[in-house]
């Protein structure tokens, strides 16, 4: 006997090499088809050599998803936003922009540049209604908004589906401008790390502040960065539109007059020197250079993308960046005028506020974000699927074999082959066209002849083919 199991087993992995079962007559056969679910694993191994040349720009940066080049304008644009500062996006694809001129919070639902007033939108004042100069704005997990109230010192927290006439909550500040604990000074930007602790840049002593979760304003924030005048020294900070904190707890603060970027490791305090990781050489529009840095945020490879406003571009410098690394530019100044805010979504779609034209513009990565197979062993007859997926817009697709395209018959996101030969065997892959044009890694087809089975009956006593006597019964 064969063991069917082990006969299964080859078959599926695509071994159809000929051999005997040997059953008993009646006995029945079952094969039992199983697909089993593609699984890539990217692996990156840097070595010394490769990184040198990557933070010296001697090589381009790899690691960042292509965007496509023309932004879609997803906010603004048509006179509703004078003054568009800072912007987030909440899960459900809503657009939240700082109407700083206005005194308002404006609220863009998806594939809609007309907006609503979420909050204030009532005059400048001090109410808990009210905004005065509004800036930074943070999403929390609830859905809960966080506004940077400048000129109110304070920043207020407006749950999710507020209106121009719900009333704020004061969570952090509130007790009139100063360097108290419990105090801000014309505050312009603030973040959240994954444990839901604030930080708040005061710009009127150019520190950054760190709040706990639930805080009020009656507590007590510990300065975690600056605090020591303005100045061109590690520990200082001279003006800043811009923090950020990665997974790991590190805190980005875009020093703006001293146009570099500089990061602070987890529970530094105001003695902390940070670290340059972007800038630093000056004011310019090199590519190791920034010119009035604004708004910041780092992704989950630790790559930092900066609002440059001054060079109205977008710069993305990668993780383990210093003063020497040279920037890409994501966005340039033929889509931008004046880049202040950024916010990156789940979806690694950029959102960028372009301050002179008031308006927000969305870059949508173009990317593989799913990969064919790198083999695959088949027997002849079977059928074969191999399938990709991009994210992003596309205009196209078309597959290949062995460098020859297949033509009409094979220009969808699935390749599909039925009753494969072993002249279908070879190597395959598919371009992709959209904005730009993208090839996938290739796959390896093997064919083998189909599996041959065949049956031989066991013999039994008597004739084959005859039945046994009937024996009739003894009286």
């Amino acid at each position: 006997m064969v063991d069917l199991n082990r006969a299964r087993r080859r078959f599926l992995h695509g071994d159809c090499t000929p051999f005997q079962i040997h059953s008993q007559p009646n006995s029945s056969m079952r094969f039992m088809k199983t697909v089993l679910p593609y699984r890539p694993t990217l692996r990156t191994r840097t070595r010394p050599l490769f990184r040198l040349a990557l933070l010296l720009g001697l090589l381009p940066l790899k690691l960042l998803a292509q965007f496509c080049p023309n932004g879609v304008t997803v906010a603004g644009g048509n006179g509703q936003l004078p003054n568009p500062e800072f912007v987030v996006v909440d899960a459900a694809g809503n657009v939240y922009v700082s109407d700083r001129n206005l005194d308002r919070i404006m609220k863009f639902p998806p594939n809609s540049t007309q907006g609503e007033v979420f909050a204030g939108g009532n005059g400048e004042g001090a109410g808990l209604n009210q905004l005065n100069q509004p800036r930074g704005l943070a999403l929390d997990q609830q859905g809960n908004l966080l506004v940077a109230d400048r000129e109110n010192d304070r920043v207020l927290l407006f749950p999710p589906n507020s209106t121009s006439l719900t009333l704020g909550t004061v969570v952090a500040g509130g007790n009139e401008e100063g360097n108290g604990s419990t105090q801000l000074y014309n505050p312009t930007d603030l973040t959240l790390d994954q444990q839901g602790y604030l930080y708040v840049y005061s710009s009127g002593i150019n520190r950054v502040v760190k709040f706990p979760p639930n805080s009020t304003s009656a507590t007590s924030g510990t300065t975690v960065a600056g605090g020591n005048n303005s100045g061109p020294n590690l520990n200082q900070i001279d003006g800043c539109d811009g923090i950020a904190v990665d997974q790991d707890g590190n805190l980005y603060v875009s020093d703006m007059f001293n146009y570099r970027v500089l990061k602070f490791p987890p529970n530094s305090t105001s003695l902390t020197s940070g670290t340059i990781v972007a800038g630093g050489n000056g004011r310019g529009s090199g590519s190791d250079q920034l010119f009035i840095p604004y708004d910041i945020v780092v992704d989950g490879s630790g790559n930092l993308y900066v609002a440059d406003q001054g060079n109205s571009r977008v710069q993305v410098f990668p993780l383990g960046s210093t003063s020497l690394t040279a920037g890409t530019t994501l966005v340039g100044n033929n889509q931008l005028a004046s880049s202040k805010g950024l916010f990156l979504n789940g979806n690694g779609d950029l959102f960028v506020v372009d301050g002179v034209n008031n308006r927000v513009l969305r870059f949508s990565p173009f990317r593989f974000t799913g990969q064919p197979p790198t083999s695959q062993t088949v027997c002849t007859g079977a059928t074969v699927t191999a399938t990709v997926s991009v994210s992003g817009t596309v205009s196209g697709y078309q597959w290949y074999k062995d460098n020859v395209s297949l033509g009409t018959s094979q220009q969808q996101a699935t390749l599909s082959l039925t009753g494969v030969d072993t002249d279908d065997a070879g190597s395959y892959y598919v371009v992709v066209t959209g904005c730009s044009s993208l090839t996938s890694t290739a796959f390896a087809l093997t064919v083998n002849e189909a599996l041959t089975v065949s049956i031989s009956p066991s013999t039994t006593a008597g004739s084959a083919g005859s039945l046994p006597a009937r024996r009739e019964p003894t009286p």
